[in-house]
């Protein structure tokens, strides 16, 4: 090994009796790399004192101080595996974070024979505190478990990883709740941060999938349901996912899917584990599925999936649409559409007759229920043919793409008399909505001449009708033009004063778009801009106005504009490239002191 060779048993100890400070030992163990000193050491119990967390300075805080003899391990594990897995194996691990992650880091450079001797180790190094702080390199090691340990280990170490935990918010809200009728919902937790875990998960399901198969199934099956038993509150004993479809509208990836908690990412990471070893293994469908679908509601949604992605069970998924019940469910709605759209091919037509005659049945007695329970009249005849037409529109939407003849003619006609279904399998739907929109694109805007542009800014009217998501505003063109005077800043310069009369909104986004420009150093004709900087400051005061017929995303006066206006007569006077020239001093003045007259104060550094 190079020139290295073994210490003497003098040496070790004459190197351990100067090293009594952390900085000391970390000196010494950094710059150490012959792998011969680990069986000494070893011998001397070099690796048996563990740095224990510190206080810290500030109250109720602790420090991790870090194991510079650990480091030292991992930097010798490929040299000496043997002698470096022997130690690892003995050090059970304490609650500091930093020696866990060093513990696995070591171990992750060990060669596959070795891994199987440190399972045992590698469980009591997982239950130190503080996971978050050493999860990548447990998740690393597990990975590699998987691969070339035993399976059952690498299991009991997932476990570990993915425990589940009641809401640590628990005490918190069984004493607000008190004397109250409503309960704060429970949020189970767990060792790590969700973002965290949610990752772990999208590491572990994919390799874990091919060795454990069903076994890592049931382990994420049986954490799902520990997830929902923390998600309810003593006493209740209802099914704790019966409102799973709000939280969690769709199994599979969706943008309704807006929860990012831990029984969320078990869910996905069911659902992937699930679709994976039916994949590699379909014979284990049957069993697979049949678990699934005799869980908690949550469960079966989760199985309902499987199944409308797959080629097997069919004679499942005929027993299924053909009961009625089941299919007036809504806890199972986005489901049962996924049902009958994926797996229509599949059916014998007897089943096919059951579903169109459950839709041509309609929801008349189950609405008129609903209403007289709720108001205590009865629906008008005509309120309950415009409900029944509407509800079996959504149900035909299921099958659109398969329907033919009479019943495609009958969906036809109710989506040309009410309008094509929309999210028809969804109980619920939300949509966002982020910052509005021009009616024209920079691309297009930025290639039009000045006088083109103004005369848009100067006719150009948003719709005044209310659409989801909005339509294209004042608001939203003024960024488009602010976007455009920021790439073409000298030329619109130029031509400054042609924007005087329009929109309060767009000359603000004007002198946004020159001010940006101004930063980037850009060459401007102050001139121009500042003659019309001066005329909108000289404008008379006046009260902000909107008026009800335009469009509300807009400045109501020149108020905003005067703000922007010394904003970037600010930016001008600033020790800037192509700052305001001394010749324009006396329109500055002029400006400087109509923007004070409106309360607003331009100044410039001294120096």
């Amino acid at each position: 090994m190079r020139s290295w060779h073994e210490p003497t048993a003098a040496e070790v100890t004459g190197a351990l009796a100067r090293l009594g400070l952390l900085h000391q030992r970390g000196y010494f163990f950094d710059r150490l790399d012959n792998p011969l000193w680990v069986k000494p050491l070893q011998r001397a119990h070099a690796f048996d004192s563990l740095p224990d967390p510190v206080p810290a300075d500030e109250p109720g805080y602790v420090s991790f101080p870090p194991w510079p003899e650990g480091s030292y391990l991992t930097r010798v594990a490929r040299d000496d595996p043997v002698a470096v897995a022997d130690v690892l194996k003995r050090v059970a691990g304490n609650d500091n974070p930093i020696v866990a992650r060093t513990l696995f880091e070591a171990a992750a450079e060990l060669p596959d024979s070795q891994l199987p001797e440190l399972q045992t180790s590698a469980a009591s190094w997982l239950r130190t505190p503080n996971l978050d702080w050493y999860a990548d390199a447990a998740v690393a090691f597990i990975l590699r478990s998987f691969e070339v340990a035993r399976t059952e280990q690498a299991l009991g170490l997932t476990r570990s990883l993915l425990a589940v935990q009641p809401d640590p918010r628990l005490e918190e809200k069984r004493a607000r709740n008190e004397g109250l009728n409503f309960r704060s919902p429970l949020e189970p937790g767990a060792r790590l941060i969700d973002w965290a875990y949610t990752r772990a998960l999208e590491q572990v399901v994919p390799v874990a999938a091919i060795t454990a198969g069903a076994q890592l199934v049931k382990l994420l099956s049986q954490l799902l349901h520990q997830a929902l038993r923390h998600s309810r509150w003593d006493g209740d004993e209802q099914d704790a996912s019966r409102y799973s479809a709000i939280w969690r509208p769709a199994i599979e990836d969706h943008d309704q899917n807006h929860d990012r908690d831990v029984r969320d990412a078990l869910v996905s990471g069911l659902r992937d584990a699930a679709m994976a070893v039916i994949e590699a293994e379909p014979d284990s469908f049957d069993e697979l599925v049949s678990d699934l679908l005799t869980g908690s509601i949550l469960h079966q949604r989760i199985g309902l999936y499987v199944l409308s992605q797959s080629t097997q069970g069919i004679d499942i998924v005929a027993a299924y649409l053909s009961d009625a019940e089941f299919l007036d469910d809504h806890r199972f709605k986005h489901e049962i559409a996924q049902l009958m759209n994926g797996r229509w091919p599949d059916l014998d037509q007897d089943t096919r007759d059951r579903v169109l005659e459950w839709i041509e049945t309609g929801d008349v007695e189950r609405y008129r229920d609903i209403v007289e329970a709720r108001t205590g009249q009865r629906p008008t005849d005509e309120e309950i043919d415009r409900h029944n037409a509407v509800w079996q529109r959504d149900r035909y939407s299921y099958i659109a793409r398969h329907l033919t003849g009479q019943h495609k003619a009958r969906y036809d006609a109710l989506a040309a008399q009410f309008g094509e279904a929309e999210h028809a399998d969804f109980g619920t739907w939300s949509a966002s909505w982020v910052g509005t929109t021009g009616p024209v694109a920079q691309t297009d805007l930025g290639t039009w001449p000045i006088d083109r542009i103004v005369d848009y800014l100067s006719t150009w009217a948003p719709a005044n009708v209310y659409t989801w998501p909005p339509g294209p505003t004042v608001e939203g063109l003024g960024g488009t033009l602010t976007a455009v005077t920021t790439a073409r800043s000298t030329e619109f310069s130029q031509h400054a004063t042609a924007f005087a009369e329009v929109d309060p909104t767009y000359v603000r986004a004007l002198f946004d778009g020159l001010e940006a420009a101004l930063k980037e150093d850009a060459e401007l004709d102050w001139g121009p801009v500042l003659t019309l900087a001066t005329s909108i400051a000289n404008r008379p005061f006046e009260p902000d106005v909107e008026e009800p017929d335009r469009d509300r995303d807009r400045d109501p006066g020149y108020r905003w504009v005067r703000r922007h206006i010394s904003s970037f007569i600010q930016a001008g006077l600033r020790d800037v490239p192509n700052r305001i020239g001394w010749e324009h001093r006396e329109h500055v003045w002029v400006l400087s002191a109509a923007l004070v007259d409106h309360g607003w104060v331009v100044c410039r550094r001294r120096g």
